[in-house]
């Protein structure tokens, strides 16, 4: 018996190694091809996902998100104009 849970617990560590060695290269398939092969849940979030990634590593500046309309503090809008240029 000791012997069987030995040999099942080496199994185990070895296939979760395999897991981990093996991840990141699931994880770039799943983000960057899974819309096309995977069922509706998982292809949905696969776009997602690299929906989301594309938007923040795209530097596009909003000038929107500089103005404070809220509060129309127009010193505060003054320095942030000048420390962006």
């Amino acid at each position: 018996m000791n012997k069987f849970v030995g040999n099942v617990t080496s199994l185990t560590g070895y296939g979760l190694f395999y897991l981990l060695k093996i991840s990141p290269l699931l994880l770039i398939v799943f983000i960057g091809f899974g819309d096309k092969f995977l069922p509706t849940p998982f292809k949905e979030t696969s776009f997602n996902t690299r929906s989301a990634i594309t938007n923040v590593l795209s530097a596009e500046k909003k000038p929107d998100h500089l103005k404070n309309t809220k509060y129309n503090n127009k010193r505060t809008d003054q320095i942030v104009d000048e420390l962006s240029k």
